[in-house]
């Protein structure tokens, strides 16, 4: 359909928009979700034809909302002011319209929340629902959970807070990258400050944002009269990252450490780590004292060697004990620890919370329900835990850390899913509506219908890949191809799901992509095979149920069944049926055997890939379990002995520089292409030192990384390498014989980068270095001794024995 030029025309056209009119269609655009906001949304032609409106101005109103909920930053720029009000009022703080003292708020009982039913409920957890991201000082926004969520930070605000009379740390900076939480713990701050002192800073904060409209100031200053505290104000940086009216977000926050080190307040700042590397530059220009205090800040963060106290910052001078930096993005938030749960099974807890699970339809379809199912099995304390361990194998093996906003899209969408895979429908009536077709006798509809069922079970959500089996579809143009589906009820529509169906779903959300393109290639356990001799010892039923499902997919199921749920056992069950027809059935009219066993592989490979992620999933493994099983013990308090970490720096060592001296090309540098040996230019030195140590908290004042790490002791520098785990997997691999050209790119990338910097060491001034190196060229049987580098290179051209 194209649309009229210059738009359509009607009654109403050119009169304003009544406050109902746009409150009408304020409900729709929260029932869309913000998504399909067209002139061919049906439902916007049915509202603009209620309302006796064109469609064209109809959406045109919709997209104000848009631009409301994106903080205004959208192309239609002359905002109704009927639609603000509207907007303020329906998502704007209710208890701003009240007298009510923070000290007292309870979360949970929001109006919001109260309402909250799941599965459906948990749809809105996400970013991109009305859950997932905190707006400040907002409390319907940003807590799904309905509270605080506990990490080691809010044990040290309790503690600071108590503190404060006795000379505690005045200027805090929380410091992270978004979703890392830096917004709800100052909220919390706030908040039991209020309590303590039996104040109102929380509402006056928040009233503060409410006037400014939908785009919260950069920062807000309050007058503080408690009596036993000396501060007179405080000062509350939302986000650092906008500047201060005109002024550039890197000298605001110059003006703010100058403001708040010459006058006697208080001053919380939530600051990205890119705003803080930026102003160090521009300080570092114009302002020697806070280029020192920034310095000071940046090098506590980063030197994981010889790691500074951070809260409070080691600084002399009146300074001193005034600072306190939090790292929000070191701490692990899938990991639990000493004093409390991790943030992540606290936020499954909430999700799982069976008092809030009041759905009729998953209570009548418990059994084939997915979401039920989901909330079953991870109620389960072992079945949880073995989520968590997957989770935060994925931080060892990616090197990342796990965000509060991941965690919220991420974990609704593990049980229950996305409102982009229902077309934002309900998901209890998505799922009613299927379970109905399972017991009709359509055997195309009724297997198609137990897959996208199961596809909502969280292992399948982890883990959603499966092969296309396009070589098939390709030749199904072949006579015998197409005779086994012809007579195949089961097989056809089984390899029309996997080709077709599948395919077609294009409608998964950021965090669902995320785990296929990231996620999936480096945890998937199906990976997890029987070819390693340790994986037999540890994981000997499983090597015994893969040899039963190669065999049979009934054989392997009936090893298995005691594992799965009733939705699990059904798709076996339909598996089973598929083999059984193609065995029996479909063998005796056609005659091309090689084809059927070709199809009954491909059933049976589906079986037992699914199983084992079923299985491993539960048990928390993933596909470099073996790796990572030796990669945990490199840890202090399992090798005291250091000698696995002594193992490890040998291989390291046979990695940098072989069985012979250190070779270092001359004509190359990082980034460029490498060159063939013929082209280099080698610098030969003796061995270099290597030596090996794990870092140790001794601090213990903030979260830091323990890591073991690897000395390069050369001329008067040493080079630390961190033992991250790609690394130590790249060295288990040249022990069992890979290799050293065919590592991952990030390692052999890593190598690069320090032996350029030994270049850089050496022709910057390693006179002792050179002394009696040599110098080959190409792949030349000749080379040349530095003889004595003081004077101008004494050289002596010698042959290799």
């Amino acid at each position: 359909m194209s649309r009229i030029p210059g738009g359509e025309k009607n009654k109403k056209s050119g009169k304003k928009w009544s406050e109902d009119e746009l409150r009408e269609v304020y409900y729709l655009y929260k029932k869309l979700n913000g998504e399909g906001l067209h002139e061919r949304n049906p439902l916007i032609k049915e509202i603009a034809k209620r309302l006796g409106r064109t469609v064209r101005s109809t959406e045109a109103q919709t997209l104000m909302y848009r631009n409301l909920d994106r903080g205004g930053e959208y192309s239609h720029g002359n905002m109704n002011k009927l639609c603000r009000k509207i907007w303020l009022e329906e998502e704007g703080d209710y208890i701003l319209k009240e007298t009510v003292n923070t000290a007292n708020l309870d979360f949970k009982d929001t109006k919001k929340n109260q309402q909250m039913l799941y599965p459906s409920a948990l749809l809105d957890w996400a970013g991109s629902g009305s859950g997932g991201v905190k707006k400040p000082f907002d409390v319907n926004s940003g807590r799904p959970t309905g509270e605080h969520i506990q990490t080691s930070l809010t044990y040290k605000i309790d503690n600071w807070i108590k503190e404060i009379p006795n000379h505690s740390p005045r200027i805090i900076l929380l410091v992270g990258g978004p979703g890392n939480g830096k917004t709800d713990s100052l909220e919390y701050l706030v908040q039991e400050f209020d309590k303590e002192f039996k104040t109102d800073y929380f509402i006056e904060i928040a009233h503060n944002n409410r006037d400014a409209g939908i785009t919260p100031p950069r920062s807000i200053t309050v007058d503080l009269n408690i009596k036993d505290l000396p501060y007179k104000r405080l000062k509350v940086v939302q986000d650092a990252t906008p500047g201060e009216g005109n002024v550039s977000s890197e000298q605001s926050l110059i003006n703010d450490f100058e403001e708040a080190i010459n006058e006697n307040m208080l001053y919380i700042a939530c600051i990205n780590r890119g705003i803080l590397a930026d102003t160090i530059r521009l300080a570092e220009k114009n302002n020697t004292e806070i280029y020192k205090i920034l310095k000071t800040v940046i090098t506590g963060l980063t030197d994981y060697l010889d790691p500074k106290s951070l809260w409070p910052l080691t600084i002399k001078g009146k300074l001193k004990d005034q600072i306190g930096v939090w790292p929000m993005d070191v701490e692990s938030l899938v990991e639990a620890n000493d004093k409390f749960k991790s943030p992540a099974e606290k936020i499954f807890q909430a999700a799982l919370n069976k008092d809030k699970w009041k759905c009729k339809v998953c209570t009548v379809n418990k059994d084939y329900c997915p979401f039920y199912q989901n909330r079953k099995n991870l109620s389960k304390t072992e079945n949880l835990d073995g989520l968590l361990r997957v989770l935060r194998d994925f931080e060892l093996i990616s090197n990342k850390r796990w965000t509060f906003r991941d965690l919220y899209a991420l974990i609704p969408y593990l049980i229950v899913g996305s409102r982009k895979e229902f077309a934002n429908q309900d998901p209890c009536k998505w799922v009613d509506r299927n379970i109905k077709v399972l017991n009709k006798p359509m055997v195309d509809q009724r297997i198609k219908t137990v897959w996208k069922l199961s596809d909502h079970l969280y292992h399948a959500k982890l883990y959603s890949k499966w092969p296309s089996f396009h070589s098939f579809v390709r030749s199904k143009k072949n006579r015998d191809i197409n005779q086994i589906l012809h007579h195949s009820e089961y097989a056809s529509a089984l390899l029309g799901y996997f080709s077709y169906n599948r395919s077609m779903n294009v409608n998964k959300p950021v965090i669902g992509s995320f785990l296929d393109d990231h996620f999936f290639p480096l945890i998937n356990p199906s990976q997890l095979s029987n070819i390693n001799d340790d994986f037999n010892k540890l994981f000997e039923n499983v090597k015994k149920i893969e040899s039963y499902f190669s065999y049979s997919v009934r054989a392997g199921y009936d090893q298995i069944k005691e594992y799965l749920n009733p939705l699990e056992n059904e798709l076996f069950n339909q598996l089973i049926e598929v083999e059984r027809e193609l065995d029996e059935k479909v063998r005796e009219i056609n005659s091309s055997n090689s084809q059927i066993d070709r199809f009954l592989s491909i059933v049976r490979i589906i079986a037992i890939r699914y199983f084992k992620r079923v299985y491993f999933t539960s048990k928390g493994l993933s596909k470099d379990e073996i790796y990572l099983r030796e990669y945990r013990q490199l840890n202090p308090q399992i090798d005291k002995s250091k000698q696995q970490l002594k193992e490890a720096k040998n291989l390291f060592d046979s990695l940098i520089q072989g069985k012979d001296d250190l070779s270092l090309v001359l004509n190359s540098s990082i980034s460029q292409p490498s060159l063939s040996i013929d082209s280099q230019v080698k610098l030969i030195v003796g061995r270099v030192t290597l030596d090996h140590e794990y870092v140790i908290n001794d601090v213990d004042d903030v979260p830091r990384n323990n890591i073991a790490v690897f000395k390069i002791v050369f001329a008067t520098k040493d080079i630390p390498v961190p033992l991250t785990y790609q690394l130590y997997k790249a060295l288990a691999q040249l022990k069992e014989g890979v290799r050293a050209s065919s590592l991952p790119t990030e390692v052999l990338a890593m190598l690069d980068n320090i032996k350029s910097r030994l270049t850089g060491i050496t022709v910057r001034g390693g006179l002792n270095i050179l002394r009696n190196a040599k110098i080959q060229i190409g792949d030349s049987s000749f080379y040349y001794r530095v003889d004595d580098p003081r004077k101008e290179f004494e050289i002596t051209k010698q042959t290799y024995e």
